[in-house]
């Protein structure tokens, strides 16, 4: 977490170090949404993009699925293959808002809902990654 966005460059330039030699991301949409938003973020701060290898597991889990789910978002597959339903959740558009509101006021405790969601979401596209292999093997 960035205490503030003054230290976006470093964490970056860590991040980008890390991801150097790493295995294969495995996103949920990543592909579409969060590695264009990291080249993005990289290419503001004048740092050369990355192309980490990645698997993106909504394409495979909406091929799986698509006989019984709707639509291919994470929540939806949780709730129907995972047999899961989040309660009390903060939607993931309002992240931004809650850091936005730990940056003025100092305050970190919407930052815990963030966290729970975001912990929630890795735990369902682990579980959607192991499931899909499973149903495609």
């Amino acid at each position: 977490m960035l205490a503030s966005p003054a230290r976006e460059r470093a964490f970056l330039v860590a991040l980008v170090d890390r991801l150097r030699d790493a295995d294969p991301l495995v996103t949920f949409n990543g592909r579409c949404f969060d590695l264009p938003l990291l080249r993005n973020r990289l290419c503001m701060m004048r740092l050369r993009p990355i192309a980490p290898p990645d698997v993106d597991v909504r394409w495979p889990a909406r091929r799986a699925y698509r006989d019984v789910i709707p639509n291919g978002r994470l929540r939806t597959l949780e709730e129907i293959v995972l047999g899961r339903r989040r309660t009390d959740d903060l939607p993931g558009h309002l992240a931004p808002v809650a850091f936005r509101t730990f940056l003025t006021t100092g305050d970190a405790r919407p930052l815990v809902r963030v966290a729970d969601h975001n912990r929630a979401d890795v735990i369902a596209t682990a579980e959607l990654c192991a499931l899909t292999i499973a149903r495609s093997s």
